[in-house]
C-alpha cells in the first residue's frame, strides 16, 4: 500500500476518499484531487494531466466540470 503523507489511514473517509475492490484500496478521484498532485502510482481515477505522471499538478477537464466526480458511496457495515 502507498504513502499517505497528509493523513493516516484512520482519517480516511471511506467511500469518499477510498472504495475497496476486491480486497484492494482504490483511492477515489476526490480523494486525489485532495492530495495536490499525481504521485506517478497509476491510480485508476488518477484527475490530473498528464495522467500518471509524478507531480502533474494540472487537473484534467472532466474532474474540473464535474467536482462529484468517481466519488463512490459504500456500505462499510
Amino acid at each position: 500500500m502507498g504513502q499517505f503523507p497528509e493523513q493516516s489511514f484512520n482519517q480516511l473517509i471511506p467511500g469518499e476518499d477510498y472504495y475497496l475492490e476486491d480486497g484492494l484500496l482504490v483511492m477515489t478521484a476526490t480523494y486525489l484531487e485532495k492530495r495536490g498532485s499525481c504521485c506517478g502510482s497509476g491510480c485508476r481515477w488518477c484527475p490530473y494531466e498528464p495522467r500518471h505522471r509524478a507531480g502533474s499538478k494540472t487537473l484534467a477537464r472532466e474532474i474540473k466540470d464535474t467536482k462529484s466526480a468517481n466519488t463512490f458511496k459504500c456500505d462499510e457495515g
